[in-house]
């Protein structure tokens, strides 16, 4: 019974780390603001590190029309923001540019891996 107990115990504690979009420790992850300034989705830093997960942190209440469905293709990603929920995240692949876009892409933006 106590092997029991302590595998239910080992299994919570692994899946509090853990958030809606993969296995990714919050703490250890690069946030990014997210805003639009007229087309382009505007990042608060240029680049990101490749070796660390990155959380977009959208501006829900100003986000227009269609830029509120966001896309990050390379990663599979697609939401919805809300107030609510208004973060994607995703662990990098590799360097390079990554593509974030509305789904009708009318709204557009790069953010550069290290």
């Amino acid at each position: 019974m106590k092997w029991l107990v302590l595998v239910l115990v080992l299994f919570l504690a692994a899946c509090s780390q853990s958030t809606p979009t993969g296995n990714v420790v919050a703490d250890e992850a690069q946030v990014v603001h997210v805003s639009v300034q007229g087309a382009n989705y505007v990042f608060s830093e240029d680049s990101v590190d490749s070796s660390r997960p990155v959380k977009l942190v959208f501006d829900a209440a100003k986000l227009p029309g269609c830029s509120r469905v966001v896309t990050v293709p390379q990663y599979g990603a697609k939401k919805m923001i809300t107030p609510e929920d208004n973060e994607i995240t995703f662990e990098p692949l590799g360097s390079g540019p990554v593509r974030v876009a509305c789904s009708m892409n009318m709204y557009t933006g790069e953010l550069m891996v290290r």
